[in-house]
């Protein structure tokens, strides 16, 4: 009795297959099979389909990341509005907008800026008020009696802040922001 040795239709030296572009070759005892790459769909030898990973939910996208698909896979993109680039296909770290290396916030100058999860917020520094981004304008805390300074002493506005002065009829230099000791 005669064996014949199986012939490997998948050689890559011209198998006799007829695996479509986009699928791989499977040899078997005496025949072959094709089976389409992952990211395709088909019979594996008249078609070999692109699946839009993106429209079916088979992609592993993060809540800030959109699917793009693309032939034979797809790519997570992180949203734009705070987010930095991908550090994994599921993952989009929050960008700091506050970050002292050229963080996009629009804080006004005499802002304060606070990092929140995909944004920022802006608030005025102590001695100002205003919306954090158009305007921080100076407080008068002596015209707003927003001071602590004693009934010896006059209050005297400064930007941002105030100081106190001891009146000068019988009073000497201030020991605290209350306090002017008799001469």
């Amino acid at each position: 009795m005669t064996t014949c040795p199986d012939w490997n239709e998948c050689s890559s030296t011209g198998g006799p297959n007829n695996c479509n572009a986009q699928a791989a070759c499977n040899n078997t005892e005496g025949s072959f099979t094709c089976a389409c790459n992952a990211g395709y769909s088909g019979d594996g030898i008249a078609e070999c389909a692109n699946v839009d990973e993106c429209t079916t939910n088979a992609h592993n996208c993060g809540t800030q990341a959109t699917c793009v698909d693309s032939t034979g896979s797809f790519t997570c993109a992180c949203n734009t509005a705070g987010y930095g680039p991908l550090t994994d296909l599921t993952t989009c770290p929050d960008w700091n907008e506050c970050s002292s290396t050229g963080g996009p916030n629009n804080c006004n100058a005499q802002a304060a800026c606070n990092n929140t999860e995909g944004s920022f917020t802006c608030a005025c520094n102590a001695g100002y008020s205003g919306d954090g981004i158009a305007e921080c304008a100076n407080v008068d805390e002596c015209t707003t009696n927003a001071h602590n300074c004693g009934t010896q002493a006059t209050c005297v506005d400064s930007t941002g802040s105030f100081t106190c002065a001891c009146n000068t009829a019988g009073y000497g230099p201030l020991t605290d922001l209350t306090t002017c000791p008799d001469w």
